[in-house]
């Protein structure tokens, strides 16, 4: 075999000879049809396709003659995504993704619309949640001022209205059941600090009159009807009671103009810590049933293991605290004051102990009458008198005379005793 140059030596044979033909190298090393520039086969080690679109991911083809295919770019940011078998992958928008955003009513703002949508929460304009809401970690504030046309009871900043709220569990009897709750928070701190008052819920102050408003009268709480229950102690005004049930003070103003029914002992006005009225406006009684305007109950109390008591009482009165003078004669003080008996009755009592013994620690100073003046009595009654005449133990006093003597009503007659 002859070497030729730039030229391969191939050998051909048949059954009847075998012949060398010499073919150029660089045709020789090449797919066969090289030479007229089409796209090579891949049985001849090529891909099928003259040119390629940048960037994009090549895939098998689905065809002999086509055995080599390429996916088209699609919009930025889809992702590739299979088909099924026997179908060409695509670039599609991500499962659950947002493609395009539109905000026709603005009550959220939204940056940019595609892609990696942004939303954020319009406050200018209402918004309805019908789902559950939870807000954590940070505090849920609601601030700014507003102006709107009258809102009355409605409220402004924080509204929840009336609703039918469904129990679909329950059965038979629950104990309690709420509306709306506020669950028992836990103070912590970093390092020992103390909080002298904790609370769940802090109300600063009533609300205050503004431009063009006059507040007759201004409520922190206004509780508009039914019953309140507070399953622990009471504290109002500036003290705070120690383990109090109910612990009440500050001090206010009644004018006789507006509170005549309850002012006492003369005055036109009088100055207040605390008003039990009671119903000032007529109320009918039903049959059979008595009335109070205040009760107060029999509390059970168990002694301690070792000790003594002093005393155990229902209701402690102490005395009226300093009276420093001013310049002004005060008259009379009183620890406790009755104003008068009621009316309406067949016996009627400014004061009256129903049955056990009643004591006195100190001296007890009866009503003053003329004998002229004595009331119609009741059995029992006892008063003295200033004027009696000559008179004599156990008969009828009679006045016009200069002696002070007791006198007491034996159910037909005031006698003197």
């Amino acid at each position: 075999m002859k070497k030729l140059q730039n030229n391969l030596l191939v050998l051909v044979a048949s059954a009847f000879f075998v012949a060398t033909v010499a073919v150029p190298l660089t045709q020789a090393l090449l797919p066969v049809n090289y030479a007229d520039a089409s796209a090579v086969v891949v049985q001849q080690g090529g891909t099928g396709r003259q040119s390629f679109q940048v960037f994009a991911p090549i895939i098998g083809g689905a065809t002999q003659t086509a055995q080599v295919g390429q996916v088209s770019l699609n919009t930025s940011g889809f992702v590739f995504t299979s088909n099924g078998a026997g179908v060409a992958p695509t670039f599609q928008a991500a499962i659950g993704a947002v493609s395009s955003v539109s905000n026709s009513d603005s009550s959220i703002t939204i940056s940019p619309t595609t892609g990696a949508v942004v939303a954020s929460i319009n406050v200018a304009n209402p918004k309805t949640w019908t789902g559950a809401q939870t807000v954590s970690t940070v505090p849920f504030t609601i601030s700014g001022n507003q102006s709107a046309a009258a809102w009355t009871t409605s409220g402004k900043q924080l509204v929840i209205s009336a609703a039918t709220l469904t129990d679909t569990t329950s059965s038979g009897t629950v104990t309690t059941n709420t509306a709306s709750a506020f669950a028992i928070p836990v103070f912590a701190a970093s390092s020992a600090t103390t909080y002298t008052n904790g609370t769940t819920l802090y109300i600063a102050g009533a609300p205050t009159p503004g431009t063009n408003v006059t507040i007759t009268n201004t409520y922190s709480l206004l509780v508009n009807s039914g019953f309140s229950v507070f399953g622990g102690g009471l504290t109002t005004g500036t003290g705070l009671g120690s383990n109090a049930n109910a612990y009440i003070s500050g001090g206010t103003t009644l004018t006789s103009s507006s509170n005549a029914a309850i002012l006492f002992a003369g005055a036109g006005t009088a100055q207040f810590r605390s008003v039990f009225t009671g119903n000032i406006a007529t109320t009918a009684l039903t049959a059979n049933t008595s009335s109070a305007n205040i009760i107060i109950g029999s509390g059970i109390q168990t002694t301690a293991a070792t000790g003594t008591h002093a005393l155990l009482a229902n209701m402690v009165v102490n005395p009226l605290g300093t009276v420093t003078s001013g310049g002004a004669t005060v008259t009379n003080t009183a620890s406790l004051y009755i104003n008068g008996a009621g009316s309406g009755g067949t016996s009627n009592y400014a004061f009256w102990v129903n049955s056990g013994a009643s004591k006195f620690g100190g001296t007890v100073q009866l009503m003053n009458y003329t004998v002229a003046t004595l009331p119609t009595g009741v059995q029992g009654m006892t008063a003295y008198v200033t004027d009696a005449l000559t008179p004599t133990f156990g008969t009828t006093v009679v006045g016009g005379g200069a002696v002070v003597i007791p006198v007491f009503y034996n159910g037909s007659a005031w006698v003197s005793y």
